[in-house]
């Protein structure tokens, strides 16, 4: 018989229940259901266990260097934010999160820093970040969306104003990627939507294998065109720094429908 998750922290505030559970060596953070938001191996606390977070490292292979500056809305368990300091000994991560009992459960319970000098967080509102003047690195390298709720994605960090905003806040060339969920078809649609909105001819998806979440990455220095698309020699590259399969992740990218390239298809064909 299946053994159950051993419960290690609960907490209600507000309606949500947020809890962290513990099972034959893994620990993941739920808020009210049994979808986990974060999961860390104990025995590796660094590795992104989750497939989404493993597809969301996609988006370096956009990157011409490793990033140095980055910034992060949303932390959950902290697994990111974790894989990037013990990794990327150079870079600065920024992280914006709104619930500070958050913070304290990744440092509790996930091995977040209490206090590393390469890390910063900032408490507050991700889609404000930018317009109450958070940014204290700006320009980033790279921007990672990563903001769900007990209710699903929050939306409002997919808005319009806001990723021009964070487009506004790149380095040139940088990157903007998004963790977004195609379990609600609505919020998915509308973040699908302000993203080709905001990133007209710049936009990629990378479908996460098995599951419902999906990786939006916008690259305002290139047009969305084949011959932009990741090559091999850069996943084996990147493969060498990185602890990841980065081939798998490249050959699933592709450029979101109606981007530069596609348009120019249909006014050919038509």
């Amino acid at each position: 018989m299946d053994n159950p998750a051993n419960i290690i922290y609960q907490r209600r505030h507000q309606g949500t229940t947020v809890e962290v559970v513990e099972k034959e060596g893994l620990r993941c953070l739920t808020f009210g259901s049994h979808l986990r938001q974060s999961c860390m191996l104990l025995s590796d606390p660094a590795f992104l266990f989750l497939p989404y977070s493993r597809h969301m490292m996609a988006a370096l292979l956009f990157l011409p260097q490793l990033p140095q500056r980055i910034l992060l809305i949303g932390l959950g368990g902290g697994s990111l934010v974790k894989f990037f300091l013990h990794h990327l000994p150079q870079c600065h991560v920024e992280v914006v999160e709104y619930d500070p009992h958050i913070v304290t459960i990744a440092q509790d319970f996930f091995h977040l820093p209490k206090n590393h000098p390469r890390l910063t967080i900032h408490l507050g509102d991700g889609a404000q970040f930018f317009s109450l003047g958070g940014a204290q690195q700006a320009p980033y390298d790279l921007i990672l969306l990563d903001a769900f709720d007990a209710n699903g994605l929050v939306t409002s960090i997919y808005r319009p104003p806001f990723l021009k905003l964070c487009q506004d806040h790149l380095a040139a060339p940088g990157i903007v990627a998004a963790n977004v969920s195609r379990g609600n078809k609505g919020h998915f649609q509308e973040a699908l939507g302000n993203w080709k909105n905001a990133y007209p001819d710049y936009g990629w998806m990378v479908p996460v294998a098995r599951s419902q979440n999906a990786i939006l990455i916008a690259t305002p220095h290139h047009t969305a065109m084949p011959q932009h698309m990741p090559q091999a020699d850069q996943a084996h590259a990147l493969g060498q720094h990185l602890p990841l399969n980065f081939i798998p992740l490249m050959e699933r990218i592709d450029p979101i429908a109606n981007t530069f390239w596609q348009r120019i298809a249909q006014a050919v064909s038509s």
